[in-house]
């Protein structure tokens, strides 16, 4: 028995707009899926970005109060000294084999294993342009074949406490230009003012190796 017009009609009707809701919905779940990987890397940023700016304030700090504690306990010389020894091993107790490390760069090096890189050396022209609106940190992410890094750079500033090691060298005390000389014979971080750029503290995270430890670390920051 064939079918009315009208019936046919309706029905027709019926499969379209039947195919319409589906072709509606298949497209809302890309576009929750799209969302949703957005979201996480989001994520992703916000948490290195957290865990990077308290690594990095940490190990200034301590830097900091060491040398600082040096100075007074014996003047610029005993800080130079306790730099040279310190340092490194307050680096090494912020890092994290295959999953974090920090370290400090510097076009205008002491140490000879401080040496800005050339990516390093173009982070650092960027935060000292002064043409813009001043930058407190640069991130980046850093791909290499299967695995990834985060890569979180902050600038070094040279303080007033600085000027005695990182003064000019005609204003340094006579122990200090001798010291410097003996243990960094090719020393080129002096010369410096007051707030200069003196080069970059760099946090870099393995990802997704550094993944759990930064939810870890940001979990017990919130308790």
């Amino acid at each position: 028995m064939s079918m009315n017009r009208p019936v046919r009609r309706v029905l027709m009707l019926f499969v379209s707009a039947t195919v319409a809701i589906l072709l509606h919905a298949c497209s809302g779940s890309d576009k929750e899926s799209e969302t949703s990987e957005s979201s996480r890397a989001m994520t992703d940023d916000s948490l290195c970005i957290t865990v990077a700016r308290k690594v990095s304030s940490e190990f200034a700090k301590e830097l900091k109060s060491t040398l600082v504690k040096a100075m007074k306990e014996g003047g610029a010389v005993n800080a130079i000294n306790v730099c040279r020894t310190m340092a490194p091993e307050i680096a090494a107790k912020h890092t994290q084999a295959g999953v974090y490390s920090i370290k400090r760069v510097s076009d205008r090096n002491r140490n000879p294993d401080n040496l800005a890189d050339s990516v390093e050396l173009e982070i650092m022209a960027r935060f000292a342009d002064t043409t813009g609106e001043p930058q407190s940190y640069i991130s980046r992410w850093v791909t290499a074949q299967d695995h990834g890094s985060f890569v979180y750079y902050a600038p070094i500033r040279t303080g007033q406490v600085c000027m005695k090691c990182h003064g000019s060298p005609e204003t340094m005390e006579a122990e200090v230009r001798d010291i410097l000389r003996t243990n960094y014979p090719e020393d080129r971080a002096t010369g410096y003012q007051p707030g200069d750029l003196r080069g970059l503290l760099v946090v870099t995270i393995k990802w997704p190796e550094g993944k759990e430890w930064a939810e870890k670390l940001i979990a017990e920051q919130e308790k």
